[in-house]
């Protein structure tokens, strides 16, 4: 059952299914990345132990910090805002985020894995769009062509890669 599961967690993990999926996960990040590398952007790395609870009034998780209070980061945005002033103007990261936001539904996560993308000079927020379908179409080719057979084999599943350009709605629609 799912409690013994979770208890032996390392053992659970070697099975073929659990495997893959982490295979999986990590090919559709490198293809991600990949992508964006591809089109001029730069990696950043920001802080996840900060100084000052930053973020959106948010609840922050407070770490004691040698003889003071730091807190975890709820996003690379303000980091990211400082790297596009200085001249970063395509830049990316993959990177843990930390939300202390007490709820009771499964479909929130206090700690997540965020992949967050900036860009400079645009004219509008079709180019933003169209720069995400573009890297979802290509990591999942990508997916399709390496683990294609394997997915389909172990989880039923195929992988359908949408088509150019995404459709769209306005959004008073």
């Amino acid at each position: 059952n799912l409690d013994t599961r979770l208890d032996y967690r390392f053992i659970d993990l070697r099975s073929d299914e659990n495997i893959l999926c982490f295979k999986i996960q990590s090919a559709f990040i490198r293809y991600m990345r990949e992508f964006l590398y591809n089109n001029n952007f730069t990696e950043i790395h920001t802080p996840k132990l900060i100084g000052t609870a930053s973020e959106s009034g948010s609840e922050v998780f407070e770490v004691k910090y040698f003889d003071r209070l730091a807190y975890l980061a709820q996003s690379p945005q303000f980091y990211k805002q400082m790297a596009m002033a200085s001249n970063f103007d395509r830049i990316f990261e993959v990177a843990p985020c930390f939300r202390a936001e007490n709820s009771n539904t499964s479909k929130h996560t206090t700690e997540f894995t965020s992949f967050d993308v900036e860009f400079s000079y645009i004219n509008g927020v079709e180019e933003v769009m169209n720069l995400e379908a573009e890297m979802l179409t290509y990591a999942l080719s990508k997916l399709k062509d390496e683990f294609g057979v394997l997915i389909k084999e172990k989880y039923n599943v195929e992988i359908n890669v949408p088509t150019l350009p995404f459709p769209t709605i306005k959004l008073k629609d």
